[in-house]
């Protein structure tokens, strides 16, 4: 955030100094030009990993073909080709080499009708080109794509982050002579500039905020209704239930009076018939009036005393 040292015409009355670069013209480049710097930076952290292991495997396969080369050049000399020699002649060159055939593409493997290393070769090409040039770059790519998606969302806000820290710094670590007189003219340009982004802008973001507001409460009373309507439907339910368990009830109370009446009039059948039988028994003279049975128990102590 530090200002070049270019000196700005002196302003009459109390109008805001004009700067070259206005504010129209230089706010987007540097806006546009620190969110992708931003999200190349977090790219680059969150890939450190990956490249790390990329290294590894290119380290590995340039080792392998300079002992190829090496092991070969011992056993029989003149059996491998110059050009192909000179491309695996030292560890450097082999990395050199290894890094092109991941990229573009391409190894020389023409050595000769009396190379007997051939298919050793081959080998290691396809499956170095399974690994590095489909494997890991693709994964590669899917990464970047995901990690921009994600930074993408956050990167303005980060870096707008980023220009109030670098001016909360400048203005707590500034003397107060930098303020004054001439320096004070030179230095502290970000005062105006910051202000007539806020007002060219706040009002913008003021708006989309209020949108991403009233989106996420639309969307939280959608949530309520649906759990809402999820609730009543489980309350009808249950109501349902209950209706069928009180006619289930119900039913069981109405089977239970039919049973007293048939009990009631068993016991009115029993008495007649014990009345009849003791009447018989005593000639026909029946029982006085009030002497009749009523319950289980006098009919069975009735029927005891006539069977003596």
């Amino acid at each position: 955030m530090k200002q070049s040292g270019t000196q700005v015409p002196k302003q009459s009355g109390t109008q805001a100094p004009k700067y070259p670069g206005s504010q129209a013209s230089r706010q987007p480049v540097s806006k546009e030009t620190g969110i992708y710097v931003r999200i190349i930076f977090r790219i680059t952290m969150e890939i450190r990993y990956f490249l790390l292991i990329v290294l590894v495997i290119l380290m590995t396969y340039a080792f392998s073909f300079r002992q190829i080369v090496v092991y070969y050049n011992q056993v029989a000399d003149n059996l491998i080709p110059e050009d192909f020699t000179q491309t695996f002649n030292s560890f450097p060159n082999s990395m050199l080499s290894v890094y092109y055939f991941m990229t573009a593409g391409g190894v020389k493997t023409d050595t000769g009708d009396e190379a007997k290393y051939v298919w050793y070769l081959h080998a290691m090409l396809i499956s170095f080109s399974f690994i590095v040039s489909i494997i890991l770059l693709n994964l590669l790519i899917s990464i970047m794509s995901g990690t921009y998606a994600e930074v993408k969302k956050s990167a303005e806000k980060e870096w707008r982050l980023l220009i109030a820290r670098d001016v909360v710094e400048i203005d707590s670590s500034a003397p107060s002579s930098y303020f004054d007189g001439l320096l004070g003219r030179l230095g502290p340009k970000w005062i105006p500039l910051s202000k007539d982004w806020m007002e060219e802008n706040g009002h913008k973001l003021r708006k989309e905020q209020l949108h991403e507001a009233r989106d996420a409460h639309i969307n939280n009373i959608k949530a309520q209704a649906s759990e809402t309507t999820e609730q009543v439907a489980d309350i009808k339910k249950q109501v349902s239930e209950t209706k069928e368990q009180v006619a289930d009830i119900k039913k069981q109370v109405s089977d239970i009076n039919d049973i007293k009446q048939q009990i009631l009039s068993l016991q009115q059948d029993i008495r007649d018939l014990t009345s009849v039988l003791l009447a018989n028994r005593n000639g026909g003279g029946g029982l006085p009036p009030g002497d009749e049975p009523t319950t289980a128990g006098d009919i069975q102590i009735e029927m005891a005393t006539a069977n003596k």
